[in-house]
């Protein structure tokens, strides 16, 4: 029997990240395209399709649209962060307001002392 790997802890691959853009972007486009399906029925009629051949139309075009664009846009939004890595340097940390206030003061004190021996 082969063993299997110990586990380890990974982040989403690029075909989950795609996943879930899509399942995303197909409720949100669903539920919008049932709102406006439902509008226009009522503004323009069905117009020989019928009420749900008008509200299916609206419902699979805006799903479609709104989870092929999450989709696309989760992943470039997320494909780059795993390749930046960032020094610990580059953290900012916070410092208490009363440390920065005397830092500036000290800061001003050795410009003004600066400018008045030249």
């Amino acid at each position: 029997m082969s063993m299997m790997p110990p586990p380890q802890q990974q982040g989403p691959s690029f075909t989950d990240k795609l996943k879930m853009g899509a399942m995303m972007g197909c409720g949100v486009g669903v539920g919008l395209g049932f709102v406006i399906g439902n509008i226009q029925y009522l503004i323009y009629g069905a117009r020989g399709k019928g009420y749900l051949g008008t509200l299916a139309n609206a419902i699979t075009t805006s799903g479609a649209s709104f989870g092929f664009f999450m989709a696309v846009g989760s992943v470039i939004r997320t494909e780059g962060a795993r390749e930046i890595a960032y020094p610990p340097q580059a953290r900012v940390t916070a410092r208490p307001a009363a440390l920065v206030s005397a830092e500036l003061r000290e800061s001003y004190a050795r410009m003004a002392a600066m400018r008045s021996s030249s």
